[in-house]
């Protein structure tokens, strides 16, 4: 759907520019700089800021969002910048592992015993 919307978009800016500009002096530039600047706002307010946090913090962001039913910018506001064993604490409480063990998530997930799982090395590729 991204791609699609992606190429879309793409299209209509390349067949639409060059008569754009052609029929207007600076009506072109001041069209795009308008369009750009409608989006501070929407990137203000709705994009969380993840600057300098990990992965597994930026995961435990978008839990808390959804589990508590706030909104992500909110979320990353509230969620102070964690240490390892507070990002473990985190994964715990929003129901998912940080630990490099995920045989046991699997096992759960599929029901199928570890030792099946180390002889599959892991199981993920054989189920996926």
């Amino acid at each position: 759907m991204s791609t699609c919307t992606n190429w879309l978009w793409n299209f209509a800016v390349v067949m639409f520019t060059p008569e754009f500009v052609a029929s207007s002096t600076f009506g072109c530039y001041l069209f795009f700089a308008v369009a750009n600047a409608l989006f501070i706002p929407l990137i203000y307010f709705l994009y969380p800021e993840v600057a300098g946090r990990s992965l597994e913090e930026i995961d435990i962001i978008f839990a808390k969002g959804h589990c508590e039913k706030i909104s992500y910018v909110r979320a990353a506001k509230e969620l102070p910048h964690l240490e390892e064993a507070e990002i473990d604490a985190q994964t715990q409480k929003y129901g998912f592992s940080s630990s490099d063990d995920e045989a046991g998530e699997i096992k759960a997930k599929y029901g199928e015993k570890a030792d099946d799982l180390a002889a599959q090395g892991g199981g993920a590729a054989q189920m996926a």
